[in-house]
C-alpha cells in the first residue's frame, strides 16, 4: 500500500511531464522526458516498535548510448525533506517547459 506522501507526489506530478506518474506498492516512477525519469521509494527503516518511513528520490538521465547518469540524489527524512521533494518535482516541471 502507498504512503501518504507518496499519493501527494503523484498528484503533484500528475501531467505535468512526458508521462503520468505511476505509483505500485512503495515505489512512484515518472518519466520526465523520454531520456530522463524520477523514481521515489519509501525506505522502511525498522525500530523496536514499529518502523520509520523515508524516502529516496533519484533523476536519472540516459545519455543516447544506454549509460544512464544519476543527475540527482535526495533523501528526506521528516516533512521538510519531504518538502524538498516535492519543490524538486515543480522545478522539473519549470526547467521543461524553459526548455
Amino acid at each position: 500500500m502507498a504512503t501518504q506522501f507518496l499519493q501527494q507526489a503523484q498528484s503533484v506530478a500528475e501531467g505535468r511531464f512526458f508521462s503520468d506518474p505511476v505509483l505500485n506498492g512503495n515505489v512512484l516512477t515518472v518519466d520526465i522526458q523520454d531520456t530522463q525519469f524520477i523514481c521515489i521509494a519509501a525506505v522502511f527503516i525498522p525500530q523496536e516498535v514499529g518502523q520509520l518511513t523515508h524516502y529516496l528520490l533519484t533523476n536519472v538521465l540516459f545519455d543516447g548510448h544506454g549509460i544512464e547518469n544519476c543527475r540527482k540524489v535526495m533523501y528526506a527524512q521528516d516533512e521538510e525533506g519531504q518538502k524538498d521533494i516535492l519543490d524538486y518535482i515543480y522545478k522539473l516541471q519549470d526547467d521543461a517547459w524553459a526548455a
